[in-house]
């Protein structure tokens, strides 16, 4: 149990912008450099990530406009 919970919380560190980019395993915590960044003798970066865009209002009103139209037409196939 203990070694699921250090993977668990290992996998929710970010690594940092050199390691993401270059898809390698990184191996500090937030604030420390990490080896990959030590050997070319790089600072460790940490770029808050791009919030992901929800979907727009009108998508989503289409979506509810759809549904109830369907919700219309299985009503009457059912009678």
């Amino acid at each position: 149990m203990e070694d699921e919970l250090s993977i668990r919380k290992r996998r929710l560190t970010r690594a940092c912008d050199r390691c993401r980019v270059r898809k390698s395993d990184h191996d500090a915590e937030q604030g420390n450099r990490c080896s990959s960044c030590i050997a070319v003798e790089s600072e460790c970066t940490y770029v808050a990530p791009a919030r992901k865009r929800g979907h727009k209002s009108n998508y989503v009103a289409g979506l509810v406009r759809r549904a109830g139209q369907l919700e219309r037409i299985i009503k009457e196939v059912r009678k």
